[in-house]
């Protein structure tokens, strides 16, 4: 228990850190436009996330801590039942987000400098990987209910280092917007 708290503060404390200096940045770089569309598809993500579990994964927390080790069949067809909805989940409401963008985008965000269709693109790219974390959401609780924090925790902080790391680089090189977004 010491070990996954330890695990969890330290991870989540990176990550907080990595987004203030990714805002700080994409913000002096990129402008109030960019940064709003970050900041709505994130928005975006959160409340999709959070309607879309319907307790699945609290659920699945208990049944795999309850049943990983005595009846691993049971849990890895939870497991397999989460993939599939999970998955299938991930691919409607990114299609719906990649579809809807342009709606989104004309009656959702208010742009001060940005083209719409610059805006469109940004938003169907950063929203349909933003809502990863519907499968995401699920994989964790599964290392949750086996009690093992570590994993995650470092996937976490290396895939936004790495972002991190990635999103400098373009910025000093005046790379295009667009390419910050990929």
């Amino acid at each position: 228990l010491e070990k996954n708290i330890l695990y969890n503060f330290f991870g989540q404390s990176t990550l907080i850190i990595l987004g203030f200096v990714s805002a700080k940045l994409i913000y002096s770089q990129l402008g109030e436009d960019f940064l709003g569309i970050i900041y709505f598809s994130l928005m975006l993500n959160t409340l999709l996330v959070a309607a879309l579990d319907l307790g699945l994964t609290s659920t699945t927390i208990k049944e795999i801590a309850a049943y990983h080790e005595t009846d691993p069949a049971y849990a890895h067809s939870i497991i397999r039942s989460g993939s599939l909805f999970y998955w299938s989940a991930y691919l409607l409401v990114a299609l719906a987000i990649f579809w809807s963008a342009p709606l989104l985008v004309q009656r959702w965000i208010n742009l001060n400098a940005m083209p719409p269709d610059e805006a469109t693109s940004i938003l169907r790219v950063l929203g349909v990987a933003a809502v990863l974390a519907l499968p995401s959401t699920f994989f964790a609780s599964i290392f949750r209910g086996i009690q093992s924090m570590g994993l995650p925790n470092t996937i976490d902080v290396a895939a936004s280092g790495t972002q991190q790391v990635g999103v400098v680089t373009l910025l000093v090189l005046r790379s295009p917007p667009i390419w910050v977004v990929w």
